[in-house]
């Protein structure tokens, strides 16, 4: 095995002095002048050296295999969440594995060769390039135990160039949208195959072209066995720090990774109407710090930034003070929530609303009462929700149609929404360059979908038999498919996201739509 020397020390007379008239011709050969054959003029890209090492370019710059996805359009603009470029280091393999006709015939001694001189050609493409290296192991990974993965499909979707725009797809559509990662301390080079795997298949799920799922899910089954294998649970990737680095940005991960497991939970209660795993209510987590704790570059700066903002408070503390309303003309938040903190909040919300309108505690046999002058107000309601599909008039809706309900449940829970909301506009700590931008820092569309989903189950008797509404208050395991839910709930979600009128909301076709920043 050969290995990097940071110095270079001659050699004692000891220690081969002595070399063999082989070696000599081998020497005087390379002394020469290249011949055209011995090294593949490289591409003219008209990027100099320095450009080259300092960004990452979509197209290969090397004579490597073409890549299996498309290009996107404007895939050079700068990313919010891009990769270190020096984890990324593009070395061409200049020289083939075997040697060619057109060598001189000393090169071709070299195979012939005894182990002392085996140095000469002993780095391998994956020594010199991480991210092929990272391409063999992932493949290793893929040719063992678990769900077969057809040969030519492991060996073409994985190559280099594969691999390389499918992770800055995960950067871009997920990491960036779901911070799991440690950004500025992330290297490539250290980081677990599994992980790049993971990765991998995420950011390919955002390609545009649509790939059978056969090719994918199979994939996803081998990191699940290989973390099952390995008993790891969660893993950061960062390179390795001491001291009070390690404490912070593992205690801002643990906590971040939390509460984005706490949101995936509540994502099963909103697009597939299923129960939670978890016990909201008795959770002890931390909520997540601000954004620019977690963009810290050094241990200082986090340091700094955590004394200089509000310490978070735990989920189920939080939880109960949005059971008391705060007074009206309060002009002060109760307390300080960063953004994604308030994303995992009305998550929680969401999964509240499901348990009640699933066990209904406080279901009333006559449902809405019809006698009530506010009645009036809720008639004709799939017109009056389709027509102005706005987070203000599906507010004004909602809160008719929880009165009308007269369920103390429903109550609670509006009220819990209510506070919600005045804390949310009330805060004075915000992170100004992040908000809005991310799908997770985001957190106003839903709250109007769970304002929504209030409204049409308290308000379920104003809806016609037909209504396209009507799929998302049927309780008590009587929901449609999965998947159609998903779909629709997806797409009233992309409606409030992007604050249009109805009649110019494109149709949904994939994730990355719905997760454009506003």
């Amino acid at each position: 095995m050969c290995q990097r020397n940071d110095t270079l020390q001659q050699a004692t007379p000891d220690e081969h002095s002595t070399s063999s008239p082989q070696m000599v011709d081998i020497f005087e050969a390379s002394a020469q002048p290249p011949s055209p054959i011995d090294i593949p003029a490289a591409r003219d890209t008209g990027n100099s050296l320095a450009e080259q090492a300092t960004h990452l370019h979509d197209d290969s710059q090397f004579n490597m295999q073409q890549t299996r996805f498309t290009e996107e359009e404007h895939f050079n603009n700068i990313l919010m969440w891009d990769f270190n470029t020096f984890s990324l280091p593009m070395f061409p393999p200049f020289l083939s594995e075997e040697p060619s006709d057109g060598l001189p015939e000393q090169r071709k001694l070299l195979s012939k060769e005894t182990h002392t001189d085996s140095w000469l050609n002993c780095l391998s493409l994956e020594q010199l390039d991480p991210l092929q290296a990272k391409c063999s192991a992932i493949q290793a990974l893929l040719q063992g135990p678990g769900p077969a993965v057809p040969e030519n499909v492991v060996a073409m979707a994985t190559d280099r160039d594969n691999l390389l725009k499918a992770l800055q797809l995960f950067g871009r559509n997920f990491q960036n949208h779901v911070p799991l990662l440690h950004a500025p301390t992330f290297n490539l080079l250290t980081a677990p195959p599994v992980l790049v795997l993971a990765m991998f298949v995420v950011g390919a799920c955002y390609a545009d072209i649509v790939r059978p799922a056969s090719y994918i899910f199979p994939m996803v089954m081998r990191v699940l066995i290989h973390i099952e294998q390995q008993q790891v649970i969660l893993t950061t990737l960062r390179e390795p720090h001491r001291g009070a680095a390690t404490f912070l940005i593992s205690r801002i991960a643990d906590n971040g990774i939390a509460n984005v497991l706490i949101c995936q939970d509540a994502a099963s209660c909103i697009f597939t109407g299923t129960a939670p795993t978890f016990s909201l209510l008795e959770l002890d987590i931390e909520l997540p710090s601000y954004e620019r704790c977690w963009n810290s570059r050094s241990a200082q700066t986090c340091l700094q930034n955590l004394q200089s903002t509000p310490s978070p408070n735990t989920l189920s503390l939080t939880l109960s003070r949005l059971r008391t309303p705060s007074p009206l003309f309060e002009e002060r938040p109760r307390f300080e929530i960063s953004a994604f903190g308030m994303f995992t909040l009305v998550n929680v919300l969401h999964c509240l609303i499901w348990e009640a309108t699933h066990y209904d505690l406080d279901l009333i046999l006559d449902g809405c009462s019809r006698d009530s002058s506010a009645s009036l107000l809720l008639n004709n309601l799939d017109h009056q929700i389709a027509s102005d599909f706005t987070g203000p008039n599906i507010v004004r809706l909602e809160e008719q149609a929880v009165l009308l309900k007269s369920s103390s449940t429903f109550g609670r829970i509006d009220s819990m929404l209510n506070e919600w909301l005045s804390v949310w506009r009330r805060r004075n700590w915000r992170d100004t360059e992040s908000e809005d931008l991310a799908f997770t820092l985001n957190p106003m569309p839903f709250w109007w979908l769970a304002k929504l989903l209030l409204l049409l189950h308290c308000g379920k008797d104003f809806l016609s038999a037909d209504s396209e509404f009507n799929m998302a208050n049927k309780a008590g395991g009587s929901f449609r498919s999965s998947q159609t839910l998903h779909g629709k709930t997806a797409q009233w979600l992309a409606k409030l996201r992007r604050k249009q009128p109805t009649d110019q909301i494109e149709k949904l076709e994939s994730l990355e739509t719905l997760m454009v920043p506003i």
